[in-house]
């Protein structure tokens, strides 16, 4: 948090203990790769001038996602003790850090004076041969970039855990919770599938205007993405006539954010850059229809390759390709190329059975719902494309339409329920 805004970059909390000249070098050298550091104690921001030390360090230790410890014990009786504020800080940071977030660094002092499998982190001894603070820094910032535990990253959980990913971005903002600013990041591009079929898109739009709150946030991809398709969700949600609505605007979020060194946030940008063009495509004279539709497909596919470059887990991958694939298939079919578009639509509703064979065992039961209706769509795509009226699955449809309850979902069951009526009739 800073100013009570919550800010999407990691930052470095450099605990010395003794050697504040080795911290300062440890945090130039780190600025020098990117990271934002903090160096226990310093003032960083005119408002902490005025506070007592230890207030000062708490509240940087608050802001901090991530942390190294520069541990030099001194020998006490054949032992190995640190200083009262060092541990005092340690203590913190391992009580409020995730696990893999901290680095200790030891100086001078055996690996086994400190219980590495016990307190989450990951120590490393600096060699003998490092003469000054220069190379002891170059040396720790290199080791902390190498060694970094990249955080576990799961879209479909998202999906499959709505509820948590909700109470995480409440404990993130709200400064309960140690700042997560990569996990937020990735969570917040992923989150706007459950909000949609959970009614949930006003939730991510408070979400967002809090991000935005926060001037340093105004290079992020992430921000600048989410931002792009909160308000491709509502241009659509409003307007549920694809010919209706200005994406023009829209796609410039997703021209920016093409270009992330992060294949997840290219895929999700190409994914929605596809949409725009496909809506705006069915507002224009047929001659330039067809070109849109082009570049749309263009869009959809690269999507597609670089969602299977990101390293998704299979669920995950499943999920977005049940989503890149329809939206192929539908494009293709208004381009006129049936054999392309049939060939998707089978890609998409093979996606869409796996999905709803993942969402079994999930308390999520509106999820699980919102992706047969998504099955079903993929069905009635198939059957429009094909006239083939035979596949059980169609034959389902009708029974399946009367029995739906769940009101959460009534708005996905509604296009299935339209494109039964427009294609059997």
């Amino acid at each position: 948090m800073e100013g009570g805004v919550y800010y999407l970059k990691e930052r470095c909390f450099i605990a010395w203990g003794g050697n504040q000249e080795l911290a300062e070098s440890v945090g130039k050298a780190l600025k020098g790769k990117g990271v934002e550091y903090i160096v226990g104690g310093s003032v960083t921001d005119k408002s902490e001038a005025d506070d007592i030390v230890n207030n000062r360090i708490i509240n940087q230790m608050k802001r901090s996602s991530r942390a190294i410890i520069l541990a030099q014990g001194n020998i006490e009786n054949g032992k190995y003790y640190f200083r009262p504020n060092l541990m005092f800080e340690w203590g913190y940071l391992l009580a409020r850090l995730p696990k893999g977030s901290m680095m200790v660094v030891l100086i001078d002092t055996p690996r086994e004076s400190v219980a590495t499998d016990l307190q989450g982190s990951f120590s490393e001894i600096i060699p003998n041969n490092l003469q000054n603070n220069t190379e002891k820094a170059k040396w720790i910032s290199k080791k902390y970039i190498d060694e970094k535990l990249h955080d576990r990253f799961s879209p479909f959980d998202v999906l499959y855990n709505w509820s948590s990913v909700k109470s995480f971005f409440e404990d993130q903002l709200n400064g309960s919770g140690a700042p997560n600013p990569e996990h937020f990041k990735k969570l917040l591009v992923s989150s706007f599938i459950p909000s949609i079929y959970l009614n949930d898109l006003e939730f991510m739009e408070n979400i967002i205007k809090r991000i935005n709150e926060n001037p340093a946030n105004i290079g992020s991809k992430s921000r600048i993405l989410a931002n792009g398709i909160l308000s491709y969700c509502k241009a659509a949600t409003l307007n549920d006539d694809p010919a209706k609505g200005d994406y023009d605007e829209i796609k410039h979020s997703f021209s920016n954010t093409s270009n992330s060194h992060d294949p997840y946030v290219r895929a999700i940008a190409r994914n929605y850059m596809g949409k725009c063009l496909v809506r705006t495509a069915l507002q224009v004279a047929d001659s330039k229809k067809k070109e849109l539709l082009g570049f749309a497909v263009e869009h959809f596919i690269e999507a597609k390759n670089q969602f299977e470059r990101a390293g998704l887990d299979r669920q995950s991958l499943e999920m977005w390709l049940s989503y890149v694939n329809r939206s192929i298939s539908k494009t293709y079919y208004n381009l006129s190329y049936l054999e392309l578009s049939s060939e998707y639509c089978e890609f998409a509703m093979s996606n869409r059975q796996q999905i709803i064979s993942y969402l079994d065992g999930s308390f999520n039961k509106t999820a699980k719902n919102a992706f047969e209706a998504e099955y079903y769509l993929s069905v009635l795509d198939y059957v429009e494309i094909t006239g083939d009226k035979r596949l059980p699955a169609f034959q389902e449809i009708e029974g399946k339409l009367n029995r739906i309850e769940n009101e959460q979902v009534s708005t996905i069951w509604k296009k299935v329920f339209r494109d039964f009526q427009r294609i059997n009739r």
